[in-house]
């Protein structure tokens, strides 16, 4: 469980008089989240522990209150992540509490029923209601909901926090790394088509192109390349499905090599692509580190890639991980 601790007053175990707890969940049906929203202001389904209450019966209790689904003891799995607050003077002038909210993911095929919701008075007054909002545009939906209301500075962060959290978690979980298998042929050529579109977009000399025939051939020279010289594709697999890539192959040196290079041998990467839908979940770093162990195993000391030189993101991925330049090659347009 991931645990963030905000104390802005450094406040001591011994300064705190008053311990509040609550309890978020993210209720997720398929490819949706349902999000409670009063006042322009968007949050997980949740609320109080109350006195003599187990986490449980809170969870089971808010849900109903809130969405009009019924939740039950095996449907909920241990909190995923944890934010606590330590607050001087707050809420009031002499109380310094301490606020700590867990968060859990719960998954259901039920809808909201609001014939059996029973809405606060605030709830009633803020006009509160559950919306169903797609997984993939959440945190944008959040974002663009701050200026709405003051109150969204202080609670957006969080559920944005709890999101992100929630998508690393569930990548964690629920992607595979495996070699490749012609089934996932389909996959890599469009993977690699999404790869060479990107680079299209950023190309400054305007030099690169999607061929007619890219599709139906790259993937085919890449996966060429990988037999003949010792390497490797490695596919990641979210609910059997390809999102990102990676072959690697060990090139022999040519024949005259060694009259300038010390020819230590050499893992390549020849590709490298996560599906953009899932960037920054720690796909591409699973990817890699499965692509370094064989190397390792292969017993090679140093691991080359070719960077496109306008790929930013690329050059700074690589670079988080170790990777530093050793060549640059340059152009120049000499005709008009």
């Amino acid at each position: 469980m991931k645990e963030v601790i905000n104390n802005p007053d450094k406040l001591t175990v011994n300064d705190i008089n008053e311990i509040s707890t609550r309890i978020k969940v993210l209720l997720i049906k398929e490819n949706d989240i349902y999000l409670g929203i009063s006042n322009d202001v968007y949050q997980f389904p949740g609320g109080h522990l109350e006195i003599g209450e187990t986490f449980n019966d809170c969870l089971k209790r808010e849900i109903m209150e809130e969405v009009g689904i019924e939740i039950f003891d095996n449907e909920i799995n241990e909190p995923f992540m944890k934010i606590t607050y330590l607050n001087k003077d707050y809420p009031k002038q002499g109380i310094n509490r301490k606020s700590d909210i867990y968060y859990y993911i719960i998954k259901t095929l039920k809808e909201p029923d609001i014939t059996k919701v029973n809405y606060t008075e605030n709830e009633k007054q803020g006009n509160f209601k559950i919306e169903k909002i797609p997984l993939d545009v959440a945190i944008n939906t959040i974002k663009d909901n701050i200026p709405n209301n003051e109150l969204n500075k202080v609670i957006a962060p969080d559920v944005i926090e709890a999101l992100n959290e929630y998508f690393n978690f569930s990548m964690n979980n629920e992607i595979q790394i495996v070699e490749y298998d012609n089934k996932y042929l389909e996959d890599v050529k469009d993977l690699l088509v999404e790869l060479e579109e990107y680079i299209v977009s950023i190309d400054k000399d305007d030099l690169d192109q999607v061929h007619f025939e890219y599709r139906e051939k790259m993937a085919i020279i890449d996966l060429d390349d990988v037999n003949n010289n010792d390497g490797k594709c490695y596919i990641a697999l979210n609910n059997n499905r390809a999102v990102g890539l990676i072959m690697g192959c060990i090139f022999p040196y040519d024949d005259y090599d060694y009259l300038d290079y010390k020819c230590p041998k050499r893992g390549e990467i020849t590709e490298l692509i996560v599906t953009q839908k899932i960037r920054a979940k720690g796909v591409g770093q699973a990817l890699m580190s499965k692509m370094e162990e064989y190397f390792l195993s292969m017993r090679c000391e140093y691991i080359l890639v070719d960077v496109f030189g306008y790929n930013n993101s690329a050059i700074k991925f690589y670079s988080k991980y170790g990777y530093h330049t050793r060549m640059l090659k340059m152009i120049k347009k000499i005709t008009d």
